[in-house]
């Protein structure tokens, strides 16, 4: 046992009336560190409700040492500390080896230890600092004895820091046992191979690795386990959060193994693009659950659910999957069906990839050689007239139609039709699965519906899904928010129309609102980790970034907050709270169990939305 001497940390000139601060060493690779914050936003919760009508503010912030003067002048001497208004949370510091900041410093460092209600801890468990705070406010002192003060030169943080700054990351040693490109931060080949398609996104880890087997992703996998680092995969770049890039992202594009079967399933690896699989199945009259633009990788679409254009009839695209091809946390690569670690096939389906880096999928394919849809166009003013026939018409579409309805704002760009550029329109979109006859007879009632600027709505063969939502292909750099919604009623499209139609002057480019329910509603033949099929609509927001924009979604987000849901499809999930959200505590329980049996050491960044939600 060691007793610490403490500096109180100045606080911010609007203080609040309580203070609460967490010291760490590493909030990026540490698991314990990265624990410790997700407890802390959960005791901010906890505060917030338990004083709740009362004059006290509690504030919280993490402050991560980055030097050795720093640490010393803060007088911190282990991680993590909790300190409230400027006194330890406990009165004796008792600490352990430390595997994960060994491995980062790659020297041996021992790390805070909490004892809380008979159990030890890796980290302060909220309720220890929410019990703190309510001590302190109380006047019961947790002060530290000033007594036997620790020398700052013998301290773990101090051997942290000379640790980390001394020895750089031995990135050699990878290319050595890699077939692919490794590159890092001062190599002219980095910027390219790290790129995602949301260019706005700031993804800068310290190397990427460009996988070219299943083999390449283990060895990345068990040398980052080996140095502390995180990992991350990256295929088409659509859907990364930012805080959740690890220190090695590895690039899968280099595993493009398409095989379509004609008995009715496709094998393909982690880089395959939809339209590949689309264009391989087409000659065989087949088709497969894709998204509602062919550019999207199947996998990382498929492991967060998979909400395509035919979703109320066919259902999910994780719903169709047969096995998975995976490197976990461990360095291990496995196979995960219904048989073989089940519990690893559940939560990859849905689970957006916090369970391992899948290498290749097999998934059943569907008889649909062709559809009946397409895209109609009305003015923007007609917005509120057309919503309002599409909601009522659409809740008694069968199964075999999806539909969604989209205010656009399309800016006059090569590609884009003149009667669409530089104005309001609103686009109904529908795919009919059945007959062409019947398509076409359902969807009369929104032919009437006002008048129309463009009709885009025929027989057409699958391979022409792309025409249904018209989702631009190239890199850009876009802004999102999504919502789930339980219903859509007159006064939710009133609301909408307000904060983003004609005479708002909102920025938005697109607000998206899909009908979902029929198949998508219903869990598939093995349960899965995707959890939201009660939900009965989605929205979707793009614009470019900014603050006018934020605003702007900010004002779709209110307009619509009375019919929304706590809860987040997993690839409209944004940040690691949003990704958090997108399942119920039992199912974040159980991702929880199974990322301590398959990722022990915390290697896959991903999985630390999971892991650090309340």
């Amino acid at each position: 046992m060691t007793t610490p001497t403490l500096t109180p940390h100045p606080q911010p000139s609007d203080a609040p009336d309580v203070l609460v601060e967490l010291f760490v060493l590493d909030q990026e690779r540490c698991g314990p560190c990265r624990s410790a914050i997700g407890e802390l936003r959960l005791a901010a919760t906890l505060l917030e409700d338990g004083l709740a009508g009362s004059a006290i503010r509690v504030a919280s912030r993490v402050v991560q040492l980055t030097d050795a003067d720093e640490a010393r002048r803060l007088g911190v001497v282990s991680s993590p500390t909790v300190r409230v208004d400027g006194a330890d949370i406990v009165l004796e510091v008792d600490e352990e080896e430390c595997a994960t900041c060994s491995a980062i410093a790659r020297t041996p460092v021992s790390c805070r230890t909490y004892e809380w209600e008979g159990a030890r801890h890796d980290h302060p468990p909220a309720a220890l600092v929410v019990d703190a705070v309510r001590r302190h406010l109380a006047g019961i002192s947790t002060r530290p004895s000033a007594a036997a003060p620790v020398p700052i030169s013998e301290t773990s943080v101090e051997r942290f820091l000379a640790g980390v700054s001394a020895t750089p990351i031995p990135y050699e040693e990878l290319r050595e046992v890699v077939t692919g490109r490794v590159s890092t931060a001062e190599d002219a080949t980095y910027a390219e191979a790290v790129s995602p398609w949301n260019v706005a996104i700031d993804v800068h880890p310290q190397a990427v690795v460009e996988a070219r087997t299943a083999r390449d992703v283990a060895q990345t996998v068990l040398f980052a386990r080996r140095h502390g680092l995180r990992v991350t995969p990256q295929a088409t770049g659509h859907g990364p959060i930012a805080s959740l890039v690890g220190d090695i992202v590895v690039a899968t594009r280099g595993l493009d193994e398409c095989t379509v079967n004609p008995e009715g399933w496709a094998r393909v690896g982690a880089g395959v693009k939809w339209l590949r699989v689309v264009e391989a199945a087409a000659p065989h009259g087949l088709a497969p659950l894709s998204g509602s633009v062919t550019d999207v990788g199947v996998v990382g679409y498929t492991t967060g659910g998979g909400l395509g254009p035919m979703a109320r009839t066919y259902g999910l695209a994780s719903d169709r999957v047969r096995a998975f091809e995976v490197v976990t946390g461990d360095g291990e690569l496995r196979r995960a069906t219904p048989t073989e670690h089940p519990e690893l096939y559940y939560a990859l389906r849905g689970g957006k990839g916090a369970l391992g880096i899948v290498t290749a999928v097999e998934f059943d394919l569907v008889r649909q050689a062709s559809f009946y849809g397409g895209a109609l166009w009305f003015d923007g003013a007609e917005a509120a007239a057309v919503m309002d026939r599409w909601r009522t018409w659409s809740a008694s579409l069968p199964e075999d139609g999806t539909t969604s309805v989209a205010l656009f704002r399309l800016p006059p760009l090569e590609g884009v039709p003149e009667v669409l550029a530089g104005r309001l329109t609103l686009s109904v979109r529908y795919v009919w699965t059945g007959s062409a006859h019947d398509g076409e007879r359902h969807f009369a009632a929104m032919r009437s519906a006002g008048p129309v600027l463009l009709d885009d709505v025929r027989t057409k063969a699958y391979t022409e899904i792309d025409s249904v939502h018209t989702d631009p292909i190239d890199p850009m750099p876009v802004h999102e928010d999504a919502l789930l919604l339980r219903e859509f009623s007159a006064d939710a499209v009133r609301a909408l129309v307000d904060a983003a139609g004609v005479e708002s002057e909102s920025q938005v480019i697109l607000v998206e609102i899909r009908q979902l329910g029929g198949a998508f509603s219903r869990e598939g033949e093995h349960p899965s980790a995707f959890d939201v099929r009660h939900a009965a609509y989605s929205m979707l927001a793009v614009g470019l970034p900014g603050a006018d924009t934020e605003r702007d979604h900010a004002a779709v987000r209110s307009a619509l907050a009375p019919w929304a849901l706590q809860a987040r499809l997993p690839n409209f999930s944004f940040t690691p709270e949003e990704l958090a959200a997108a399942y119920r505590p039992s199912t974040r329980e159980r991702l929880r169990a199974a990322l301590e049996h398959y990722d022990p050491d915390r290697v896959l960044a991903i999985s630390e939305a999971v892991r650090a939600a309340s």
